[in-house]
């Protein structure tokens, strides 16, 4: 198969298996066929697969330019990628209740600290501020395929938890939704919530400790500079 169909195939894949089966009553009717434990092990088989499928054919797939991005935006992920690891890091190093199994959390009296006073959603925005900034700086249509289908899928994603979210815990998730902010910043700057730095420090530490591999190691591993 051409590499670049495979792209499109995959991509398309990959948005419906987390839009359409994820965020969808069907995944419900899933767990009640296959139980918990059978959906969450074939979930995730089928998505690392599909990511797989993607990597492969993203690289294979030829250099078709729909823009040339402006130079001074090529500097862009340079930018934004340490905040997209300080989210990536914090969301497994923070208690977070829009996580797969950690529901419980909403029970904490500080649940909304840390990275989750910047989104409550910090995995899947450290996922769409990367494959954004890597849609914008590289202007190919493998890219609007590979990482607008990322880009598409999280953004989608924060929507499908919330929704899922206040139907289960419709009390806890208000109470949290009151202080927090799907969208980045957005209730620190509607006053809602601040940041605290001491609650971040380790995130901070380990979305720069990220970077630094990143800025060695991305030439080597993907065989293009992250710098412009």
């Amino acid at each position: 198969m051409d590499p670049l169909v495979e792209l499109a195939v995959a991509a398309a894949a990959w948005f419906l298996l987390h839009a359409a089966v994820a965020g969808t009553s069907l995944r419900a009717r899933l767990i009640a066929r296959f139980g918990e434990l059978g959906y969450r092990v074939a979930f995730s088989l089928y998505s690392i697969a599909l990511l797989v499928i993607l990597i492969r054919a993203y690289g294979a797939a030829p250099c078709a330019p729909l823009w040339t991005p402006p130079r001074a935006l090529r500097s862009l992920p340079i930018a934004v990628m340490p905040l997209a690891f300080v989210l990536l890091a914090g969301a497994f190093l923070t208690p977070n209740p829009g996580a797969v199994g950690a529901e419980r959390a909403l029970e904490r009296a500080d649940v909304a600290r840390g990275v989750m006073r910047i989104t409550r959603h910090p995995f899947l925005w450290g996922v769409a501020l990367w494959a954004g900034v890597h849609l914008i700086v590289n202007g190919t249509l493998a890219a609007v395929l590979f990482f607008g289908s990322m880009l598409l899928t999280a953004l989608v994603g924060t929507r499908d938890i919330d929704r899922k979210r206040s139907r289960q815990y419709p009390e806890a998730w208000a109470r949290y939704t009151a202080v927090t902010s799907n969208v980045p910043f957005a209730a620190v700057l509607s006053r809602r919530n601040r940041i605290v730095l001491r609650e971040m420090l380790a995130p901070i530490v380990a979305g720069l400790l990220l970077t630094a591999l990143l800025l060695l190691f991305h030439a080597r591993l993907f065989r293009v500079s992250p710098l412009p």
